[in-house]
């Protein structure tokens, strides 16, 4: 009864689902045995579409959520850029400066192991995918240390409103 009131008038059943479930004193736990595959062909605009309306929802159902995360993508790419602008101002200028670039190229590499990782974690959870996630592997691995970016634009956006736009 208290899931179908927290779902009365709600944008997002997820966060409605989670507010209640903790409301009456329960947590949530990840079972990786749940994920499901969701797989759609989306251009650029219905992508940042989607992922600035997920960001917006967050700020509006779970506040603390959406500024943690927020601030996060902001320190990884303050790192990133700061560090390859000072490689380049350390070029400019003649002075040593690989160090600079060899950290930032470390973050790089980070964040692109990660996203193998979550891969290879993926693929343990849904082997019968295996081959359509194999063919998605440079995405995995190659687009992970920009999602930051991605992220931190949607989290900018929706410091600005709380207007969504869904699905066209």
């Amino acid at each position: 009864t208290r899931v179908a009131e927290a779902w009365r008038g709600s944008v997002s059943d997820d966060y409605s689902l989670t507010n209640a479930v903790r409301d009456a004193g329960y947590k949530i736990e990840f079972v990786p045995e749940c994920l499901v595959p969701s797989l759609s062909d989306v251009d650029a605009r219905s992508f940042f579409e989607f992922s600035t309306r997920q960001l917006i929802i967050t700020r509006v159902y779970a506040p603390r959520l959406w500024k943690i995360a927020a601030l996060g993508h902001m320190f990884y790419c303050a790192a990133l850029l700061l560090g390859v602008g000072s490689w380049v101002a350390s070029l400019a200028t003649g002075e040593p400066g690989v160090h600079f670039l060899t950290l930032s190229l470390l973050l790089l590499g980070l964040a692109a192991i990660r996203g193998l990782l979550r891969l290879i974690a993926v693929m343990e959870l849904l082997p019968e995918w295996r081959d359509t996630l194999l063919a998605y592997a440079w995405a995995w691995t190659l687009l992970a240390p920009i999602v930051p970016f991605v992220y931190l634009y949607n989290s900018v956006v929706a410091a600005f409103t709380r207007r969504i736009r869904w699905r066209g």
